[in-house]
């Protein structure tokens, strides 16, 4: 059985009991859980909850990069994209902690430097979606992205989702299949959570 089918089955069997809080405690606090995917797919707002519910603490650094440096387009017009990614190596490195939930920008995944940090210090989460709901979520949320500083369109949300897919798919551990609804991606993360820690652990941590 291949890594896919054993989310996958994990995923269809999964029923929507809630975990107990100790557990959640004992199984996740001693891990850093970092979460990946596309710009506008709720990454923020998915890792806020599971952070909650796991009682860990949460970084997003897109949010710590504009907290340090300002408006990621304006840092990158004055500064260029090189030196905009190299400060986003230093915030995600750093930031890769026990007992923390760290939620990427969909762009960090293209560097060789926050991929290799991922796969040594972190279980890394990937929330997938097709373009389509891709390029509907950010045309909804309206928000400022270095990515589409001409505009989201559709080739543009594919030609990316070409890119970052293969980067994503070989640095996540854990992949919340697109046909997840919202309301139960915490609860299904949290079972794959469960299920990595207890099968793979020796492997990867």
């Amino acid at each position: 059985m291949t890594t896919n089918d054993f989310l996958a089955r994990i995923t269809r069997d999964m029923t929507h009991e809630g975990e107990n809080t100790h557990q959640a405690e004992t199984h996740y606090q001693r891990f850093c859980i970092a979460v990946i995917g596309m710009n506008g797919v709720g990454k923020s707002h998915f890792g806020k909850n599971l952070a909650s519910k796991l009682r860990m603490k949460r970084i997003d650094t897109d949010t710590e990069f504009r907290k340090i440096y300002g408006k990621e387009q304006e840092y990158i017009d004055a500064h260029g994209c090189e030196a905009f990614r190299k400060m986003e190596e230093e915030i995600v490195c750093r930031s890769l902690l026990p007992n923390h939930i760290v939620v990427l920008s969909g762009g960090a995944i293209e560097s060789a430097v926050i991929r290799a940090a991922l796969q040594k210090r972190a279980i890394v989460l990937w929330i997938q979606a097709g373009h389509k709901r891709t390029h509907k979520n950010l045309k909804r949320a309206n928000v400022e992205r270095p990515e589409f500083k001409h505009g989201v369109s559709t080739g543009a949300v594919k030609t990316l989702l070409n890119l970052r897919n293969p980067l994503y798919e070989e640095t996540a551990d854990i992949a919340l299949l697109p046909h997840i609804r919202f309301a139960e991606q915490v609860s299904v993360a949290i079972r794959l959570l469960r299920g990595f820690i207890t099968d793979k652990q020796p492997h990867r941590l």
